[in-house]
């Protein structure tokens, strides 16, 4: 499995090699039976220019190299150098024939010394909109390649020469290879004879953990322990909006902010303010802040599970005496074993949005419940399994068990688990003249017993009221705002959320949407964002304005 964090690292790397290669693309010349020793970023670079041009040039070749990816020998979407390169592809020509044509002998050679492990990932990036082998016509000639180890500019090559550079932000959404070193392999005999043909082919190859080998059905031996990785990855590993979830409106202010720190996405987003209209700004009163997604905290399992819930609804991970444990008597798919691991039942959490009223000295709160599964809340991305095998009087067995460790947080879309409806954090408008600059929010997870009255105390800031224009007109907003927030001037007070709750919840900290926080962090690209979130420690909120028409 590679969740998107490891392609971008893997993919987009700028950091990874103390070598710093040229963004510019080796010429031709450069090219020639001279060389005799690289380093590994050298080999793989050079290797990438070469594979961009066989492949550009050899449809049967696109074809063999995904139908290999597909096989995932080694649970990920691979393929093998030492493994294929004796393949014949076409014209009684090998896949190692087919790259010499394009550069020559020597140079393959010491690419095959530098680099024993070589691999081509073919990535399956389908989870966020993006390219995927699954899906890659492979008939296309159109195809980019890149190399993991030193490409600090994260360079791509097409046909032998250098196509693009892309920011450490965004995601490739065009067809591409990535030539990298295979962690999941190691050489287990002999040893690289220089830079003869023949300069690999004295290596054996094992996979680094039984986890990786795709070909195995059960563990070897009579009680095994092994440990098995998820091969589908994250799919709600990051918090995205696409530009069809987002309002059309954080898109603009994000292109018209995002390199001016003293421009605020919500002057735009709510007042209409810009770089070239920085004064009486209007109040829209169809904009609302929308809360889209949340995650937990793997690490908090035990906080939202430990609890005095006298009906014990909690789910929980199903063990038995021996431990973390589930057992099956035939070899259950993944999402079954996922299923199976926990016990019936949702987590509800209780989310409290609470804004002041400067006039009326009030707070004005929205509260929302929200159950999920743990399924949904959590991705097991490892598995420990102990298989014991059939004999003529049992039947085999396997024992599967996860840790904390091996989870991961998704982010569940809560408009999907809200009856398909949105959720918005108030249902009047946030007119600044009158409401705080921040919303505090406050989050729970549910548990059943007796209900208690409990306070907050917490300190609300105000615009000062120098900030703001006089409206011209009755109908317009009372009120008007100046671009930008001089926060030395600006007002504070002391309030208390008074609120009735059970007395066992357990409490998952608070955070406070602030007016002036940024909206997008970064275009990812393939009209995919990377949204500003907030976190009380425990649960990370994704929350954006939303312009209703």
């Amino acid at each position: 499995m590679r969740n998107f964090l490891f392609f971008m690292l893997a993919l987009l790397l700028a950091a990874c090699s103390e070598e710093a290669d040229e963004p510019d693309v080796l010429k031709t010349d450069a090219i020639t039976s001279s060389i005799v020793s690289m380093t590994p970023s050298e080999a793989q670079k050079e290797f990438a220019i070469t594979l961009s041009r066989a492949a550009t040039h050899s449809a049967k070749l696109r074809l063999f190299l995904k139908q290999q990816a597909l096989k995932m020998y080694d649970r990920d979407y691979d393929v093998f150098y030492p493994y294929v390169k004796d393949v014949t592809i076409e014209n009684e020509k090998t896949f190692r024939d087919l790259l010499v044509a394009q550069s020559n002998e020597a140079t393959i050679s010491s690419i095959e010394s530098a680099v024993p492990l070589l691999t081509i990932l073919i990535p399956e990036l389908s989870f966020a909109n993006a390219f995927s082998v699954k899906t890659w016509d492979a008939t296309d000639p159109s195809i980019a390649v890149s190399y993991s180890n030193g490409n600090i500019y994260s360079t791509f090559y097409e046909d032998g020469d250098s196509l693009l550079s892309l920011d450490k932000s965004e995601l490739p959404n065009f067809p591409f290879l990535v030539v990298k070193n295979n962690e999941r392999m190691k050489i287990v005999a002999g040893h690289s004879t220089g830079t003869t043909r023949n300069s690999v082919s004295n290596l054996a190859y094992d996979f680094s953990n039984e986890a990786f080998d795709g070909s195995k059905k059960r563990p070897a031996t009579r009680d095994s322990y092994v440990e098995e990785i998820n091969p589908t990855p994250n799919p709600a590993a990051k918090p995205y909006l696409t530009k069809d979830e987002l309002s059309p409106i954080c898109i603009q202010a994000f292109k018209e902010f995002k390199r001016d720190r003293y421009h605020l996405d919500r002057d735009y987003i709510y007042y209409g303010l810009s770089k070239t209209k920085q004064k009486n700004g209007k109040l829209n009163p169809n904009v609302f802040e929308r809360f889209y997604k949340f995650s937990v905290n793997p690490q908090e399992y035990k906080t939202i599970t430990d609890n005095e819930d006298v009906n014990n609804e909690d789910p929980t991970v199903v063990h038995d005496r021996d431990g973390n444990l589930y057992h099956h008597d035939s070899k259950p798919d993944y999402d079954g074993i996922i299923k199976d691991l926990w016990t019936n039942g949702n987590f509800e959490f209780v989310f409290r949005f609470v804004r002041a009223n400067r006039d009326d000295k009030v707070v004005e709160s929205e509260t929302k419940y929200l159950s999920v599964s743990p399924i949904d809340l959590f991705y097991i991305k490892k598995f420990n399994v102990k298989y014991r095998h059939a004999t003529a009087f049992r039947h085999a067995k396997w024992w599967y068990s996860t840790k904390v460790e091996n989870m991961e947080p998704k982010w569940v879309d809560v408009t999907t688990i809200n009856n398909n409806q949105p959720i918005y954090l108030s249902s009047k408008i946030w007119d600044l003249g009158k409401e705080s600059l921040g919303i505090n929010i406050y989050v729970e997870e549910f548990d059943r017993s007796r209900t208690v009255t409990k306070t907050e105390n917490f300190i609300a800031e105000f615009i000062n009221k120098l900030s703001l224009g006089v409206s011209v007109s009755p109908k317009d907003s009372p009120l008007k705002l100046n671009a930008g927030i001089d926060a030395t001037k600006n007002e504070k007070k002391e309030f208390s959320y008074v609120y009735n709750t059970p007395d066992t919840n357990d409490k998952l900290g608070s955070v406070t949407l602030q007016y002036d926080d940024p909206v997008i962090s970064s275009e990812v690209g393939n009209g995919i964002y990377n949204m500003f979130t907030y976190s009380t420690g425990y649960v990370s909120l994704l929350i954006a304005p939303y312009a209703v028409r």
